[in-house]
């Protein structure tokens, strides 16, 4: 079964009693059909970005909740139309989540760091050993200081 993210804005100023109930109507019809809520979450009474006009009526802020769940996908539009009947909803949206891949623990990430970082110190080392088994010889010209020269007479070059 896929798993599935319900996130519901709801008309202000229900009441907890009125949330819940909408809530328990949506993790019930998804659990006769055989489905398994995983989260349940209650956002409250929020402004909201811009206001959600029906017939007459403006709403400026609404209560929002979230339900996430795992269930058929034929049971969609079962639930869709459990939400369009309620006349408490504004609007809603249920997306199809990706499955949970947890993050690594900090010591196993700490643990490659310091693998990946001996890999590349021994590579750095068998590149400059062929540089180590012969010493490097610089040269260094310093020409001498400045020079004065007669007129007419070209400067003297040096070897």
């Amino acid at each position: 079964m896929p798993l599935y993210e319900l996130f519901a804005v709801a008309k202000p100023a229900l009441g907890k009693a009125a949330i819940g109930s909408m809530m328990k109507a949506v993790a019930s019809k998804v659990m006769e059909q055989g489905g398994v809520v995983t989260d349940l979450r209650s956002y409250g009474e929020r402004k909201l970005a811009y206001d959600i006009r029906q017939p007459n009526v403006r709403f400026a802020k609404a209560s929002m909740w979230q339900i996430n769940f795992a269930a058929n996908p034929k049971m969609l539009s079962e639930l869709d139309h459990t939400l369009r009947v309620d006349e408490r909803m504004l609007r809603w949206l249920v997306l199809k989540r990706l499955p949970y891949t947890p993050l690594p623990s900090p010591y196993s990430v700490a643990r490659t760091a310091e693998n990946v970082a001996g890999t590349l110190a021994k590579q750095q080392q068998a590149a400059l050993k062929p540089w180590l088994q012969f010493p490097l010889m610089v040269l260094v010209h310093f020409p001498p200081g400045p020079q004065t020269n007669p007129p007419g007479r070209l400067p003297r070059m040096h070897s």
